[in-house]
């Protein structure tokens, strides 16, 4: 028997669940784009965009299989080369 999570909307439960959203890796690509070498830690990420540590390693795990991120030798995350040009694409 699963234990009630009281206070918990089963929405949230289910999103937890199966990954971040689309909203929250926007905001989170977003980021990245507003600060071109933005280049974070997975702890610093998770503070920086006040995410809790399973939640942030989903994100910037989703943001990695996408080629949005790449992680450095030294654990750092970085936006890609492909992700630098298609924000020049929409720049232009």
């Amino acid at each position: 028997m699963v234990p009630a999570l009281t206070g918990v909307s089963p929405r949230l439960t289910i999103v937890a669940a199966v990954g971040p959203s689309g909203a929250l890796l926007g905001r989170i690509r977003g980021e990245f784009i507003e600060m071109p070498g933005l280049c974070v830690t997975a702890r610093e990420a998770q503070r920086l965009f006040g995410l809790d540590a399973a939640t942030c390693e989903k994100v910037l795990e989703s943001l990695l299989r996408s080629g949005f991120l790449w992680r450095s030798g030294d654990g750092t995350f970085r936006r890609s080369q492909a992700a630098d040009f298609a924000a020049l694409a929409l720049r232009g």
